[in-house]
């Protein structure tokens, strides 16, 4: 790996962070994400990540049944039949476009992705125009 830099050519890189490492970390890769992971950007959109994931869990709890994922900034809620299901997430996906947001539908299942640039602010918009 600290060859890498000296390779002039594409690679491809899995990290699986276990915390069992038989060696410290060291070399360029470490250092760059290492300088990453503690950046402002990262730990600004890393908590943003929390907040979406929480905001799809309460989208959720106010439907019957229905389960939220979220992952980075990525959240869904898929709608259970009970709470209405497809027919549900089609009328909550046509009333958000008319208030200017764009949700994903995918079936009984929205998703929203905003951009990596939202701020907290235009989050918790979001999230309002969804539970309105």
């Amino acid at each position: 790996m600290n060859n890498a830099g000296a390779m002039h050519s594409r690679l491809i890189v899995i990290l699986n962070d276990n915390d069992m490492s038989i060696a410290p970390p060291v070399g360029a890769l470490s250092n760059y994400l290492a300088r990453i992971s503690s950046s402002n950007t990262y730990l600004h959109l890393r908590e943003l990540g929390k907040q979406l994931a929480k905001a799809m869990a309460e989208i959720a709890s106010l439907m019957s049944g229905s389960k939220s994922r979220a992952l980075g900034m990525m959240g869904g809620v898929e709608i259970s039949d009970a709470s209405g299901g497809a027919d549900r997430a089609s009328r909550i996906v046509r009333k958000c476009y008319e208030l200017g947001l764009f949700l994903r539908p995918r079936g009984r299942a929205i998703y929203l992705w905003p951009p990596l640039t939202v701020t907290e602010e235009e989050l918790g918009r979001m999230v309002g125009v969804i539970l309105d």
